[in-house]
């Protein structure tokens, strides 16, 4: 639909390196699965929110979508969509400076991913 469409202009833009079209198209993925209550793809459009906000130089902004993406993957049980917002936490923290907070969710990352 619209929002999986959305969600691929949101990677191109990325790809092309035109992260505030990215980021754009991204939002407005998340809003369309919010309003469908799509919760997979609601977690994995947060997730990439997120993502392109960190790149795009901005891990506050990102902290955020990847918070309530580790969230909806939790209750989905997907543990490996839980470990993946951890890791891109944890750059989000080195990015900020907060190198303790950011071992702690890459390690949690890796122990997930583990088993």
């Amino acid at each position: 639909g619209i929002a999986a469409c959305l969600n691929n202009l949101a990677l191109i833009a990325r790809d092309e390196g035109r992260l505030d079209v990215a980021l754009e198209h991204s939002r407005n993925c998340v809003t369309r699965f919010r309003a469908l209550d799509a919760r997979p793809s609601l977690a994995s459009a947060l997730a990439n929110l997120g993502c392109l906000a960190i790149e795009a130089g901005d891990p506050r902004e990102g902290m955020a979508p990847l918070e309530e993406a580790r969230s909806l993957y939790e209750i989905l049980e997907d543990p490996v969509g839980v470990a993946k917002c951890n890791h891109d936490l944890g750059e989000a923290m080195v990015r900020l400076g907060k190198l303790d907070s950011a071992r702690s969710l890459l390690v949690d990352s890796l122990r997930q991913r583990v088993l």
